[in-house]
């Protein structure tokens, strides 16, 4: 996979923090990300030709660029803050990690193609103070890794007990947050679409718990989705919340 360039007229472009929902990048222009691979070549004892070459993956480049009119829920969720509140400081010595993720439509405005980044550090940004045009801000940061979907759109779905006391989600974000409910030895909750399968039995494409990957906890979750609903085995605790990246077929 070389760079590619999303531009931002067909493309919705979401940011989604450790902790604080998720939020549509404003004024978006585009979104380039280049994952990294160095070879390396292995030799042995009597022969001139290399024995061995291997392709090592180390990361993904990332880069998205806006217009700095309404940067403030940007700046929220690259510091996993609040984007509702009324002043936000951004702070690199305090970015914490995030995951981003973008459905891009063709020009009859059906989404064709997606793409997740996962665990996306962002290293800082930079300014840009044209004279006469609108002044842009740029983003640069590495993701663990990327995923690319023909075909298939993301749904991204964050789920808290009712009366929770963890971040609800509210009209600074982009979402609306799901309620799941107790069931018997498990916790349930309801998509807006219904899951793909992506490849085996699996339907999920990352799985957050309290903004940590459910794959690294001690304890993971063991995670199943019949059609749209969710269950999660055990049942969660009451002030967690957790988050799917799912894959539907578009409309």
């Amino acid at each position: 996979m070389a760079i590619e360039t999303i531009l931002g007229t067909n493309a919705k472009l979401v940011l989604v923090s450790q902790t604080h929902g998720s939020v549509r990048v404003p004024l978006n222009q585009n979104f380039d990300y280049t994952p990294r691979f160095t070879a390396k070549t292995i030799f042995e004892f009597d022969r001139l030709d290399a024995a061995l070459s291997i392709a090592l993956f180390e990361g993904v480049d990332v880069k998205f660029e806006y217009l700095d009119s309404d940067s403030k829920k940007v700046d929220a969720m690259v510091n996993d803050l609040n984007p509702a509140a009324s002043i936000i400081v951004d702070d690199p010595s305090i970015y914490r990690t995030l995951n981003i993720y973008v459905n891009i439509k063709n020009s009859l405005g059906k989404i064709f193609q997606s793409v997740l980044a996962k665990g996306v550090t962002i290293k800082g940004s930079a300014t840009t103070e044209p004279v006469r045009d609108e002044s842009r801000i740029t983003r640069d940061g590495e993701a663990l890794n990327i995923q690319r979907i023909k075909g298939g759109a993301i749904e991204y779905s964050r789920a808290l007990k009712s009366g929770s006391t963890a971040f609800p989600q509210g009209s600074a974000n982009d979402g609306v947050d799901k309620a799941w409910t107790i069931g018997t030895g498990n916790c349930t909750y309801t998509l807006s679409n219904d899951a793909q399968v992506i490849s085996g039995t699996n339907k999920v494409l990352l799985a957050l718990v309290n903004g940590t990957d459910n794959s690294e906890l001690d304890s993971p979750y063991a995670i199943s989705i019949t059609t749209d609903v969710v269950t999660i085995t055990p049942c969660l605790s009451n002030n967690d919340v957790i988050e799917l990246f799912t894959v539907y077929t578009p409309a």
